[in-house]
């Protein structure tokens, strides 16, 4: 397999996903504006360095309303040609696309230190996948090639793994009651589905050990090559899927869905030893 197209495979779904998230920012932007669940002037007292007399002149010029919109343009002007290398797979566009990850990668770090509520795991798989595409794209070697990407395949594995055991050492998870707590809330769930799982305890309780068992067992699965790979991606896809339309939590499915290619690469990796 070759690396580049592995990773413009990545970019597909990476630069959908970096897209969707600049223009919700711009259709929100007031809550940007001081004033809003984002103003600057408030969450600048979360990080000393961001009112560090040195550098909060330059941090605000680059984080206040409007300026920050600044950083969604950019993110979504690089997203676009992120998605054009990945679509027309032209090979003068692999250069300025591997630069248009860098610049993604710096926007949205730019935007996690300013935004510092709300970040979630799709907020760091993002970044992940932008340093394996970046490198992947600009370093001639193929074997740093393959290493850039191996980097992210496993850092999606470590991902799932990690909240498997998260959540198989929860009492909440293990008696079944974390999934009908989740959904009956407004902000992260559907309270429908939340009361039914309520009346239905053994339904609940099967759902939340299908997802404790299905994360920690991504890690181990990968030793058997391909075969588990797309066994991993087909029911991460639903998962994430499930999750974006249940929670409202979309930027999973992109992000995640961005480091899937690489998790194939991997598999041919191990198949190969």
């Amino acid at each position: 397999m070759n690396p580049q197209e592995v990773a413009l495979w990545c970019a597909l779904p990476l630069a959908i996903g970096i897209s969707i998230d600049a223009l919700q920012m711009i259709a929100t932007r007031g809550q940007l504006a001081e004033g809003g669940l984002f103003g600057y002037r408030v969450l600048a007292t979360g990080r000393p360095m961001l009112v560090d007399p040195r550098l909060a002149p330059v941090f605000a010029g680059i984080f206040r309303y409007p300026a920050v919109l600044g950083l969604a343009a950019v993110q979504l002007g690089a997203a676009s040609l992120l998605l054009a290398a990945a679509t027309l797979r032209a090979p003068e566009l692999v250069v300025p696309a591997g630069i248009a990850a860098v610049v993604i990668l710096t926007s949205r770090t730019l935007l996690n230190l300013r935004n510092q509520l709300g970040l979630d795991g799709s907020d760091q798989m993002s970044l992940v996948v932008c340093v394996g595409v970046a490198v992947a794209l600009l370093v001639p070697d193929r074997g740093a090639q393959a290493v850039a990407l191996g980097y992210v395949a496993l850092q999606l594995l470590l991902s799932y793994s990690v909240a498997g055991i998260a959540k198989a050492v929860s009492p909440a998870w293990r008696s079944g009651s974390a999934m009908p707590n989740i959904m009956s809330t407004v902000g992260f769930g559907l309270p429908p589905l939340g009361a039914f799982l309520h009346r239905h305890p053994r339904l609940a309780l099967a759902a939340c050990w299908s997802v404790i068992v299905l994360e920690c067992a991504a890690l181990p699965a990968i030793l058997l090559g391909t075969p588990a790979a797309l066994a991993i991606i087909g029911i991460g896809l639903c998962f994430h899927l499930s999750v974006a339309v249940l929670m409202g939590l979309n930027g999973f499915l992109w992000s995640f869905a961005a480091a899937y290619p690489a998790l194939l690469l991997l598999a041919h990796a191990v198949e190969s030893v």
